[in-house]
């Protein structure tokens, strides 16, 4: 057994980001005694979040300036799904899940693989999140052999017993940073003498000279025009193609300037017009120059008639015009279907004055405010309760759920049907005029304060 002691485990700073936008996005489902699971992608800009890397403790703070809620979430899937946290106010005995101010707030990361800060309830400004994970803290025991393993070769060394020098720094996984130095020796009992190359590539590169004593005695050169190798002696091209590719000049000093060609007739190309096609074509030509009519105007049974295109735009038309207004003289007109005459206004207007002597001064409203508030304690159950009995003088009620808790107007209230869902430290206020009996469900201890 090998013991590494005196190794500092270094914290690691998480630059989260800011949170600008309110989350509506995320998918909320019930778990056991109703716990909310949260799932799906949340709007942009409105959550920051990290890895815990196997982090014992997370710390982190909030800061900027913002207001409504944000809920802080762990996760244990790798980000799939998250859960509300418990985290600790620095500086004060309370833990919270869900916060609704600046703060540093403390809480564990050993079992989580994920963390994140969601804005939720009324969300509004600019709330910057920065954090600290803190390692596992002790020493650090290795059991058994070391084995070094090469993650590109899958080549391994496993070191027993004997002495071996290590110098320079020995990385430690997921922290590229700041490697940890080590130093000392370390006992190998069977230094490796050989080592097997079976499972290299087939080609490897070579440096250095290469001697070659079996050349073959004749050699092809071939698409290496640009670095020619001399050759000398006779090489055989019987095997070459019968048409080679030819590059450069070719000399025709030798031919005629003219070339004779005799030929009793040619060929025509493919698709060549003959002349036996072409009567069809002079008989419609013809037909067409009997219906074109002479240049210059005639009368309509002797003009070709033209069509105007649908989408023909404006054309021009000169000549003398009327004014866009015409005056219209008539000692009088009949009135259009439905209006109304004067024989008809006198009803409406002696209703009108009956109307304005009944109201001598500008109307008034005075609602009732609310003057007392009565604070009461309830500690709900998993089933439903009562939790303010009917007041006939209540103008409103003010709850507020240490833990989520549904809320209904009648004894059939549950987790699934409800009238209203207070989520962790929420509040409702009713002052819609309700003065009925106020049921509660869910393990959370309430705070209620009725308006009368």
């Amino acid at each position: 057994m090998s013991f590494i002691n005196d190794v500092t485990l270094k914290d690691e700073p998480l630059a989260l980001g800011d949170i600008t936008a309110l989350d509506t996005a995320t998918i909320i489902t019930a778990g056991q005694d109703n716990c909310q699971i949260y799932s799906g992608t949340p709007t942009p800009n409105s959550f920051v979040g990290g890895n815990f890397n196997g982090a014992g403790t997370a710390r982190i703070q909030i800061k900027g300036t913002w207001t409504g809620s944000i809920q802080l979430e762990f996760s244990t899937d790798g980000g799939q799904t998250f859960m509300i946290a418990s985290w600790q106010v620095n500086g004060t005995i309370y833990t919270r899940g869900t916060v609704t101010a600046n703060g540093t707030f403390m809480g564990v990361a050993s079992g989580c693989t994920n963390f994140r800060a969601r804005a939720v309830a009324g969300f509004t400004g600019t709330a910057t999140v920065i954090g600290v994970l803190s390692p596992t803290t002790g020493d650090v025991k290795i059991n058994n052999a070391l084995r070094l393993v090469d993650n590109n070769t899958g080549s391994m060394l496993t070191i027993t017993n004997g002495a071996a020098l290590i110098s320079g720094n020995v990385e430690i996984s997921n922290d590229t940073g700041s490697p940890i130095p080590v130093s000392g020796t370390v006992a190998i009992s069977n230094p490796v003498t050989t080592v097997s190359v079976s499972n290299l590539p087939t080609t490897q590169p070579v440096s250095g000279t290469v001697a070659v004593s079996n050349f073959p005695a004749s050699v092809e050169v071939s698409n290496d025009s640009g670095n020619p190798l001399p050759v000398s002696g006779s090489i055989s091209v019987s095997n070459l193609p019968v048409t080679q590719p030819v590059s450069g000049s070719v000399s025709v000093s030798n031919l005629p300037a003219t070339q004779p060609i005799s030929a009793a007739a040619l060929p025509l190309p493919s698709g060549a017009a003959t002349s036996t096609k072409q009567d069809t074509g002079n008989t419609s030509l013809a037909s067409i120059d009997t219906k074109t009519p002479a240049l210059g105007q005639a009368a309509m049974a002797s003009s070709t008639p033209v069509v105007i295109a649908s989408n023909q735009s404006a054309i021009p038309v000169s000549g003398t015009f009327y004014q866009s207004t015409q005056p219209i003289s008539a000692s009088s007109l009949p009135l259009p279907t439905g209006a109304s005459t004067s024989a008809l206004q006198t009803t409406g207007n002696t209703s009108l004055a009956s109307i304005d002597t009944k109201l001598t001064a500008p109307l008034s409203i005075n609602p009732t405010r609310p003057s007392t508030g009565t604070y009461t304690t309830f500690a709900s159950l998993v089933t439903a309760a009562k939790c303010l009995s009917a007041n006939a003088n209540r103008k409103g009620v003010i709850i507020q759920a240490l833990n989520s808790v549904s809320i209904g107007l009648s004894s059939t209230v549950s987790a699934t049907t409800y009238t209203y869902k207070i989520v962790a430290n929420g509040v409702l206020e009713i002052t819609n005029g309700y003065t009925g009996d106020i049921w509660a469900i869910g393990a959370s201890t309430l705070t209620i304060t009725e308006l009368t």
